[in-house]
């Protein structure tokens, strides 16, 4: 359970970096 949270968290980081990097292009 711990290591697909922490894949989750992972997941959820590069969509929410990817979303700032879309916003400031």
């Amino acid at each position: 359970m711990d290591e697909i949270k922490q894949e989750l968290k992972q997941e959820n980081a590069a969509m929410k970096a990817n979303a700032v990097t879309k916003l400031l292009y």
